[in-house]
Order: structure tokens, then C-alpha cells, then sequence
């Protein structure tokens, strides 16, 4: 892979194909997960993610995510997993990645037989996510696809994307206003992401990141909110109990720290937000899940 970097460390990812390969798969045992909102011009991407958790963006999606995930993505959308830098080492932990493009089907897509896929990468445009009974299927196929892209990879994989089939119910990540429709549009809204994902974790006023694409608050709130269809407000608090939960099931530190180290001013804010939230005090929820641990 090649990589281009931006000023604002967003990162065109560009996918290059092993000889005579039609996709590209990349298996990864060590998970780091702390890397840049990017996207792929020209390839779509499966991600499974497994024994792993954290906070997974999707063009205007913010999700957590754990044990297992799986999210189908056409190109130029732009993503990121993080798993704010809480390692698990208790648990088997893996990433598969799959890069393709639409040459993989050649003038097949045309064909009856592959109506279904034809549909799948279409609706991949959106991002979509396998739920239930279909992720542990899609999940185990997945899981069985060798980094050598054989012949009986290429029909698992099919295997794999048939299972995204709108009968199947896949989530949709992206709403149906998401789109970055000039080359203006999409630099701003990259740059807010990752200017927000960068500094989450202290005192970040909207004016800040305002400041950013040159925008006032007003604006900017409008702008953001548009494109998010969440308010900044709301978006950083995903972000921060995000990685306050994380910090709660997986280490001891004190409450107090992981509210001040998830980027809340004080502790009130933080039980309050998190309550509301979650469901559950910080307390008994880390509680709770030492008990189902």
C-alpha cells in the first residue's frame, strides 16, 4: 500500500494488488487500531473485526463495537476504527481486511445469477453492518479466506457478500443525506473528523473546531449537523463515553481519572452523561461488567 497524506492527516489509501490477484486480503493478529479517518478511491473494503472493541467510524456513523464486527464499505467512504488505546490481551484478537474492486465480477454483474451482488455493492454505499445469526456466517466464512486469494477464496468471498442481501436486514451505517458532494465539501468534513478525533479528549468548544474550516459557530453547527445528522454536541459525547466504557471494563484506574482522561472537566458531568447515556452509574456498570467478565 501506498499512502498520501494530507495537512490534517487524512489519508488516501491506495490499494495495490499482489500479480494476478483480483482482491487482496490482510490478516492482522497484533490489533492496533489508531489509525486516520481514510478512505479508498477505487476499492471496497471488508473489515472483521474480532475480540476486539472500541469505537468504529463509518462516513457519518459513530458506533461502538465489540467481540465481533462486520462492515462492508464501497469506495470513498471514509472510516476508521480506534480502539483508544485500551489493549485486551486476554482475548484472541484478529482483523481481516478485504480490498476488491469492481473488476473482480468483470461484465459479470450483468448476469442474473449475480443480481444479488449487484444490488450488495450497491447499497455498500452506504456502509452496512451483519447483525445476528447472518454475522456469525458471514463471520466464519470470512475467517476461512487465505491470503493467497485461491479460487475457493474468491467463491467464500461471494459467499460473504451474498450474505449481505437485503433480505438479510444489513444495517446501514451512512444516512441517505450523507454524501460529499463537491471536493470542498468532503476536505471540511474530513478535516472537522479528524481535528475532533485528535482532541476529544480535553475541553474542545465547537468554536475551536469552527475555527478550523473557517466557519462560524452557527454555521458550523448547521454544517454539522446537515452532514452528521447529530449535533457536534452529541457526536463528542459518542466519542468520549466511548472510550470511557472501554477504560471502565479494562483497566483499574480511578473513575475520576478515566472521566478526566475521556476529556469530561469534572466528575458530576461525567457520571451525569454517562448515566443518561449507558443506563448505569460509571461504578456499577464497571460493576457489572467484572461480573460478566
Amino acid at each position: 500500500m501506498v499512502l498520501l497524506f494530507f495537512k490534517v492527516k487524512i489519508i488516501e489509501e491506495f490499494v495495490h494488488l499482489p500479480d494476478q490477484n483480483a482482491f487482496r486480503v490482510s490478516r492482522f493478529s497484533d490489533v492496533v487500531l489508531d489509525y486516520p479517518m481514510h478512505h479508498h478511491a477505487h476499492f471496497y473494503e471488508l473489515t472483521l473485526t474480532i475480540g476486539v472493541s472500541g469505537v468504529r467510524v463509518v462516513g457519518d456513523d459513530t458506533a461502538s463495537f465489540t467481540k465481533v464486527d462486520l462492515v462492508l464499505m464501497a469506495p470513498g467512504i471514509p472510516h476508521c476504527w480506534r480502539d483508544h488505546g485500551v489493549k485486551v490481551r486476554d482475548e484472541d484478537q484478529e482483523v481481516i481486511v478485504i480490498h476488491f474492486s469492481d473488476q473482480l465480477f468483470g461484465g459479470q454483474l450483468k448476469w442474473k445469477h449475480y443480481a444479488v451482488i449487484k444490488k450488495v455493492l450497491d447499497q455498500s454505499r452506504y456502509g452496512l453492518e451483519l447483525k445476528g445469526k447472518v454475522l456469525e456466517q458471514a463471520a466464519a466464512l470470512m475467517s476461512g479466506i487465505h491470503a493467497e486469494a485461491s479460487f475457493e477464496d474468491y467463491v467464500r468471498l461471494i459467499s460473504v457478500l451474498q450474505l449481505f442481501k437485503p433480505e438479510n436486514q444489513p444495517r446501514r451505517l451512512c444516512s441517505e443525506g450523507y454524501s460529499f458532494e463537491s471536493k470542498q465539501g468532503e476536505s471540511k468534513m474530513e478535516k472537522v473528523y479528524a481535528y475532533i478525533q485528535d482532541h476529544y479528549q480535553r475541553k474542545l468548544s465547537i468554536a475551536e473546531v469552527a475555527a478550523q474550516v473557517h466557519m462560524s459557530p452557527g454555521a458550523f453547527s448547521h454544517f454539522f449537523k446537515k452532514r452528521a445528522l447529530k449535533s457536534y454536541t452529541d457526536f463528542v459525547m459518542e466519542l468520549r463515553l466511548g472510550r470511557a466504557t472501554r477504560l471502565l471494563q479494562y483497566t483499574d484506574e480511578p473513575i475520576s481519572k478515566i472521566a478526566y482522561h475521556s476529556g469530561f472537566q469534572n466528575i458530576s458531568h461525567f457520571n451525569r452523561s454517562f448515566r443518561k447515556r449507558i443506563g448505569n452509574t460509571p461504578f456499577d456498570y464497571r460493576k457489572e461488567m467484572k461480573r460478566l467478565m
